[in-house]
């Protein structure tokens, strides 16, 4: 083992999505939350369980496999963990792999295929860091994050789910994966072995370069992967994601973990959102109204009325927004930015309703959206909304940029009779 492996046990924080997720769910779906939280693991559920594991892999004894043990009696008491543990061979499954089946108060984590041969020590206790996270998120926090991986889930199989429901059980399912790299990384001390076990076990090579590797992540980055697309596997994250998580991790990285989320969530797209990228968008948009409208002279009761069509609770917002979104932590230009065309459409149509609003603010809001767009960098597409939409002609749309700070100016002088 590295000589910096830590002696005491790791209390791992879930990643800020996951934690996102918990909150939304808990907020969100209260009776879901209740029922889940009732019927954490039913006893036919165990059952079946043990069953499966008896009748599909073969149980590795303790007295036969004394290393492995040791290992994961080493790997639970770093996590805090006090759980029985109990490791299988999965039969007729020549892939590399490893998993855990939970239930509470238990660990039980089969290999498939040639796992136990092909890792070298710290690569397995590595292995079995990763496995035991998943116990110890299950067993963590009142069982929250096992209750919104089980809400999540029924809500992805069932008949009526949206696409929303699928991205977030997706979601989750990424981000808890890389929880659990960092779980290995944490009672290993040692980024090169956790990295090279994923590699490993994702090529069946029995000996990589974590170091070749780590330089390979990076130029998959420095060609422009990152953000760009996410996450493209159904479960588990691009090898190269997680690899680069684990560096970004060991290195101490500034903002490591806003990273990581983009890496594998990727910009926020309007035909792919999830739970949390709905949140998102909502407050943008609130936060968008809030300082389009934010002048008096922009408040009159039919723009008030409009506003109230997408926020019941709409109130009138403060003067002087700041057109940054703190919840998130982001600035809407920059998400702007990021985000893909159909999301930032969006928003010019957005804009586009309420500088349109109320025709007798005349050419005053129609002013206040030009100028937004050039604050926020997309003046150009709100542009060519505005001449499509409201049928203007591009000489008229250069004359009302031009004079759209003086059309201001003058509405907050007359308070809005321009």
């Amino acid at each position: 083992m590295q000589a910096d492996e830590p002696t005491q046990p790791e209390h791992i924080e879930p990643l800020p999505y996951q934690q996102a997720v918990v909150a939304y769910l808990k907020r969100e779906e209260q009776e879901l939350w209740e029922w889940f939280s009732s019927h954490k693991v039913r006893t036919e559920y165990t059952d079946a369980v043990r069953l499966d594991l008896l009748k599909s892999t073969y149980r590795l004894d303790r007295e036969a496999y004394e290393q492995l043990y040791d290992l994961a009696d080493r790997a639970a008491k770093l996590l805090g963990l006090d759980v029985p543990i109990t490791f299988y061979q999965a039969q007729n499954n020549a892939q590399m792999n490893a998993g855990v089946a939970f239930i509470p108060g238990e660990a039980h984590i089969t290999f498939s295929g040639s796992v136990l041969q092909t890792l070298n020590e710290t690569e397995l206790f590595a292995v079995v860091g990763h496995e035991m996270g998943h116990v110890s998120l299950w067993e963590g926090w009142g069982y929250d994050y096992l209750i919104a991986d089980q809400i999540l889930s029924a809500m992805s199989v069932d008949q009526s789910a949206a696409e929303v429901h699928l991205a977030s059980a997706r979601f989750n399912a990424l981000f808890m994966e890389v929880y659990c790299d960092r779980c290995a990384l944490k009672i290993t001390g040692d980024a090169a072995s956790t990295i090279s076990m994923l590699v490993k076990i994702e090529t069946g090579l029995k000996e990589v370069s974590a170091e070749s590797y780590i330089k390979q992540a990076e130029e998959i980055f420095a060609k422009g992967a990152s953000g760009t697309g996410g996450t493209e596997r159904l479960t588990h994250p691009e090898c190269y994601i997680r690899a680069r998580a684990i560096n970004l991790w060991q290195a101490g990285a500034d903002q490591a973990d806003r990273t990581i989320e983009q890496m594998i969530r990727g910009p926020l797209a309007l035909d792919s959102l999830d739970l949390i990228g709905q949140q998102e968008v909502a407050r943008m948009t609130r936060t968008v109204v809030d300082e389009l409208i934010a002048p008096s002279w922009f408040r009159s009761d039919t723009v008030l009325a409009h506003a109230r069509t997408l926020f019941e609770d709409y109130e009138v917002p403060k003067a002087n927004g700041s057109g940054t979104d703190q919840k998130s932590g982001h600035g809407i230009k920059t998400i702007l930015h990021e985000c893909d065309p159909q999301l930032r459409d969006y928003f010019c149509y957005l804009i586009l309703d309420f500088v349109s609003a109320d025709r007798d603010l005349e050419d005053a809001p129609r002013a206040a959206g030009v100028l937004f767009s050039q604050r926020y960098g997309f003046a150009d597409r709100f542009g060519e909304v505005m001449v499509k939409e409201l049928g203007l002609r591009k000489k008229q749309l250069e004359t009302l940029t031009q004079k759209a700070q003086s059309i201001l100016d003058q509405a907050e002088r007359s308070g809005g009779d321009v």
